[in-house]
């Protein structure tokens, strides 16, 4: 301690100083006090600094949505340091993910909307910044490194062309053609591949080509996969499927072609058998991965189920846990089964499922909730328990649940109540009816896209029609129907 007036070092038990004689009076011991208080406050502003911050990074996802729109739901929880979204939510070119689940994201992620030239630049609201799917041919290639390519495709397969010159096209069917660009994938693509391709679609960018200009949108590549010319085109290779398979259930597994009669009785083979090597736990046995949309389904065959029972395996949004929906039409009801990495089941949940249609539960979960609509009822579950978390709310026939921040996006089946939103505490926030023009709405298909939900429907003899939607539910964009 100091005297405060001349500065000379004063001893604890002195009470005044030995140089100048001023009592010691505890300016000093205030001068202390002082300093804990202000290092107390910086602490505390420090905190709250870190609240604000962690609070605004735990909203928005991948960007796509912002303050005054739909915000994409993260989960509190992290794994391997990527804030999750909702599974329904995620997508392959998340940023933070590893390629391998990207890869699983992508298997799942059945919300891409088809894309054709003509549509993407007629309605800009709907496909700018959209992920779009779509198969053609390789008509040139402008750039192939190591690192990454750049290609132009033409829409269609090799039967839709005498040729692939690109001048010729360009003269015939200019609306076919884009540039398709990402980084570089083992097997490279050459001059007439044919090609499946899932991507983010850009904008429409002129560019120049041996000494031409060329006006040509961009669609910036998600996943690829290549065929051989004249062979069925389909989503998802073996390599891709067999990467998923052992991500979700490990090496020990065996992934085949299956055969009719053996596997499958229905006539439809459209998928690869993923046999367990140790078959000792009766859910984890044999499964179907789907070449042409992403599901795995349990193999009715070899796990002994008969045709009146639908069930399928989800992977947990953590990448940690796997979730069982199945559906016994004879008994009418509904079970979930939520398993963790090592097979054990952690909690089953049943449901009874009066409805007439077929079956239609349509779910959503982040890592730590789920919700799901059983028989008319909106559920939100606590996923470590499997208990409710709010009394079940009435929101009538679903086919599409989405987990937004602030709410859970609901698509119904017809013109009435198509899009409603509930908040987490049970409460309908909207309804809003949809003048589709269709019947009845077969399947729903969401994307989030500055701030706007867009959301595919799909009607009775393949009609699509796409709305665009604001966060108070107002339809800001409807198209006509597209095939």
């Amino acid at each position: 301690m100091f005297c405060s007036k001349c500065g000379n070092e004063i001893k604890e038990t002195e009470q005044f100083c030995s140089k100048c004689g001023a009592p010691v009076g505890g300016k000093g011991k205030n001068t202390k006090s002082t300093k804990v208080i202000i290092i107390a406050i910086i602490c505390i502003l420090a905190v709250i600094a870190v609240a604000f911050f962690m609070t605004r990074n735990n909203k928005g996802g991948t960007g796509q949505g912002n303050e005054k729109g739909f915000i994409q739901t993260s989960a509190n929880v992290q794994a391997n340091g990527v804030q999750k979204l909702s599974f329904n939510n995620m997508s392959g070119d998340t940023e933070g993910l590893e390629q391998v689940q990207k890869d699983l994201i992508n298997y799942f992620d059945n919300d891409y909307f088809e894309y054709y030239g003509k549509s993407a630049q007629k309605y800009p609201q709907v496909f700018k910044g959209a992920k779009v799917v779509t198969d053609g041919v390789v008509v040139k290639v402008l750039k192939s490194t190591d690192e990454d390519f750049e290609v132009v495709i033409a829409q269609g397969s090799s039967y839709s062309y005498n040729n692939i010159d690109l001048e010729e096209i360009e003269k015939t069917t200019p609306e076919a053609l884009f540039i398709l660009k990402g980084k570089q994938q083992n097997a490279r693509l050459t001059k007439e591949d044919e090609v499946t391709i899932c991507g983010r679609y850009n904008d429409v960018n002129t560019t120049e080509i041996d000494g031409k200009s060329y006006t040509l949108p961009t669609i910036e590549m998600i996943s690829c996969n290549s065929h051989i010319i004249g062979q069925d085109n389909y989503k998802f290779s073996f390599e891709t499927i067999k990467n998923v398979a052992e991500y979700i259930f490990g090496k020990d597994i065996k992934v085949n072609e299956p055969v009719s009669g053996q596997d499958y009785t229905d006539g439809f083979g459209g998928f690869f058998k993923v046999t367990f090597d140790n078959q000792s736990n009766a859910n984890f046995k044999v499964f179907n991965m789907n070449k042409y949309y992403g599901e795995i389904e349990y193999n009715k065959i070899h796990n002994g189920l008969s045709n009146n029972i639908v069930k399928k395996l989800f992977v947990g949004a953590d990448f940690n846990h796997y979730i069982v929906s199945t559906y016994d039409e004879d008994l009418k009801h509904v079970y979930i089964d939520y398993f963790d990495r090592d097979l054990k089941k952690v909690w089953s949940r049943e449901f009874d499922y009066n409805s007439t249609k077929a079956f239609a539960s349509p779910m959503d979960y982040t890592a730590e909730q789920m919700a799901i609509v059983v028989d008319n009822d909106l559920y939100l579950l606590d996923l470590k328990t499997g208990e409710n978390i709010i009394e079940p709310v009435l929101v009538g026939e679903k086919i599409r649940v989405n987990m937004m921040d602030d709410g859970i996006i609901l698509i119904g089946d017809n013109n009435k109540d198509t899009i409603m939103k509930v908040d987490y505490k049970g409460k309908i926030l909207f309804k809003q009816n949809a003048e589709t023009g269709m019947d009845y709405i077969e399947s729903a298909s969401t994307q989030v896209i500055n701030g706007k939900l867009v959301l595919k429907l799909l009607g009775p003899a393949d009609s699509i029609k796409y709305l665009v939607i604001n966060s108070e539910g107002t339809i800001e964009v409807a198209t006509d129907d597209l095939f």
